[in-house]
């Protein structure tokens, strides 16, 4: 995190202090590395280790486009910050596509519930990588903006192109997904058929409801992080990689774009997401507020995927992966 300056220093300390992230305990501490201590603090306290998910930077900056570059200014009459969220590439897929297949068999709808609460937390916080989103980016990555395989042929014989020539098309990536709600759910469960499985007798289905209800709450009471839209660029990076199996298509069409990405850097960032924040107490106090329900979402989408990398129906053994 840059340094930040002057009073906005004393007014990001005052509600890191109010939230109790910060105490008489620190004084002596300079002002600066005390905001750095209480903001690790929120990150140590809500997220703890993560697991399945990709790990989170913080950045803070004068200036928009010094966010970008992760510099700062000096101007002393600053009425407001930038505040981002940055990515690497470091999180691992999860394959869960048999879990929710044994899940969907258990209760219809079942499965295509947790994927679309996984999807959902995911878009809301840092982004996700799944069939479904995937397929999305794979439409101008690969089909010409097509959405169907009916498109991207007409589109290839505009461009007299060879099918035989082409990786693959919006047809056969579908095929390969045997469920069809896998690309398009359409049988979600309501609340109360989730408070029904958490009295399951199937090993481990019911510590799944319960950890989707609990993300469908907050996504209810807005738990979210802010889109990068501030700064006109997309994200390059996701914090969430959601795989059917370790063979599906989402590593290739990945890996292209990547690729594509770094042809035309400067349309893309590794921030995640960007807030404009009042630089105030009440400003950075409601920013902190936001921000640590997002966390929750995060910590929460985290322990869900922790919960399918191990559960199983049937007379199979289950793992012990407790979710705190």
């Amino acid at each position: 995190m840059n340094t930040l300056n002057g009073a906005a220093l004393a007014g990001f300390a005052l509600a890191l202090y109010d939230a109790g992230f910060v105490s008489e305990a620190d004084q002596g501490i300079e002002i600066d590395k005390l905001v750095k201590t209480g903001l690790e603090r929120v990150r140590r306290d809500i997220l703890g280790e993560l697991d399945h998910v990709d790990e989170l930077g913080l950045v803070v900056s004068t200036t928009l486009e010094g966010l970008e570059c992760y510099t700062s200014n000096d101007d002393d009459d600053l009425k407001q910050y930038w505040i981002g969220i940055d990515l690497g590439n470091g999180n691992a897929p999860v394959s869960v596509g048999e879990k929710l297949k044994q899940l969907e068999a258990l209760m219809p709808g079942l499965g295509q519930t947790v994927l679309d609460t996984l999807e959902t937390a995911g878009a809301k916080t840092t982004g996700c990588w799944s069939p479904r989103f995937v397929r999305e980016t794979a439409s101008y990555t690969h089909w010409m903006g097509a959405n169907t395989q009916e498109e991207w042929l007409e589109e290839l014989e505009m461009y007299n192109s060879d099918p035989e020539d082409a990786v693959f098309g919006p047809g056969e990536y579908d095929s390969y997904f045997k469920e069809s709600w896998v690309i398009d759910p359409t049988q979600p469960l309501d609340p109360f058929a989730l408070l029904q499985c958490l009295e399951e007798e199937e090993p481990g289905v019911a510590a799944i409801a319960e950890k989707v209800l609990e993300m469908q709450c907050l996504i209810k009471e807005g738990a979210h992080f802010t889109s990068v839209e501030l700064t006109d660029r997309e994200s390059v990076y996701r914090g969430v990689w959601i795989r059917w199996d370790d063979d599906d298509p989402t590593q290739q069409v990945l890996d292209d774009y990547i690729n594509y990405a770094n042809q035309g850097d400067d349309c893309y960032t590794t921030l995640c997401s960007v807030w404009e924040v009042e630089a105030t107490q009440e400003g950075f106090a409601q920013w902190l507020k936001g921000y640590m329900q997002g966390l929750k979402l995060y910590k929460t989408l985290d322990q869900l995927l922790g919960l399918l990398s191990c559960v199983t129906t049937g007379d199979q053994d289950v793992g012990n992966n407790e979710s705190e």
